[in-house]
């Protein structure tokens, strides 16, 4: 629901932002994919970083990290304290990662 606290405003210039890096990186590109070497490199360099320029402030202007990072509620254990535990992903990748360390010790 924090999309919804974004003015139009903002989210028609996040928008503009975002679609303007993906312009600017294929017009870059397209011309580093038909130059001769080492121009390819060059070109391919600034479109890469226009892109990551522009779309980084198109999501900062409908603060993404905000929603995707901020949005979860805290843990609590049964005294009330604030829990950190990591999702199941990590847990899993944790187990997998102690088993393949134990059998490689063996």
């Amino acid at each position: 629901m924090a999309w919804l606290l974004i003015s139009k405003r903002s989210r028609r210039r996040a928008v503009a932002w975002t679609l303007g890096g993906i312009a600017i990186s294929v017009a870059t590109l397209v011309p580093g994919s038909l130059a001769v070497a080492p121009g390819p490199a060059a070109w391919t360099a600034a479109g890469f970083i226009s892109f990551v320029l522009c779309v980084s402030r198109g999501l900062k202007r409908l603060r993404a990290d905000e929603m995707v990072f901020e949005g979860r509620r805290p843990l609590r254990s049964a005294s009330g304290r604030t829990v950190t535990e990591p999702p199941a992903t990590f847990r899993r990748i944790e187990r997998t990662l102690m088993h393949t360390s134990q059998a490689r010790a063996r």
